[in-house]
């Protein structure tokens, strides 16, 4: 093999390196924008028949959340130690305040105590808390906040997990037909106050 076919050969070599490289690039590129927005679980519930929730409520009383018949709910699964949780909490109150005669607005929580916690920040709208594992499967809780408006017909018609910034918080704003405050910084919390 002479000088000048080697040449050839290393220079079709490095074209299929550098196309190879650009379809690597652009297939990581597709990655990481479908990573936006996208559940913790990676599996959607949307379409999903809800799970009905039983836990209690903040005075400490069995609560049973049926989704048959009625207006839509919204359920709100948080936790108290959630930083996320917190940074959403003004949008949250925003969306409760927006949905008298519309729709079901619930906070959902494992905790069982989350009565001082509400009434630190103001949260005055339904909260369930307690709810057994079972349920957190049902609705493939892998964090918090994670937010489901399940139908009057008991069917899961759209999810968000995550704070309600970004498009999130432009798909919540148009979904409700309302405008959100936006996120707290992260370090804006009713302690730090």
């Amino acid at each position: 093999m002479g000088k000048r076919d080697w040449s050839k050969s290393f220079s079709k070599f490095l074209l299929i390196v550098l196309f190879a490289s650009v379809a690597i690039n652009a297939s990581q590129a597709r990655k990481i924008r479908s990573l936006v927005d996208s559940p913790i679980s990676g599996r959607s519930r949307v379409g999903e028949v809800a799970t009905p929730i039983i836990g209690v409520g903040r005075d400490g009383q069995p609560v049973s959340i049926d989704f048959i018949g009625g207006q839509a709910t919204v359920l709100y699964f948080f936790s108290p130690t959630c930083e996320s949780c917190e940074r959403n909490w003004d949008s949250v109150k925003a969306l409760a305040h927006a949905s008298e005669g519309k729709f079901r607005l619930i906070g959902i929580t494992a905790k069982s105590d989350f009565a001082t916690f509400a009434q630190q920040r103001g949260l005055d709208f339904e909260l369930v808390g307690s709810i057994s594992a079972s349920a957190q499967a049902a609705f493939g809780l892998g964090g918090t906040p994670q937010t489901l408006v399940v139908s009057s017909q008991g069917r899961i018609s759209h999810e968000w997990i995550g704070t309600f910034d970004g498009r999130r918080k432009q798909a919540i704003e148009r979904f409700f037909e309302v405008e959100l405050p936006g996120v707290r910084p992260a370090t804006d919390t009713p302690e730090r106050r």
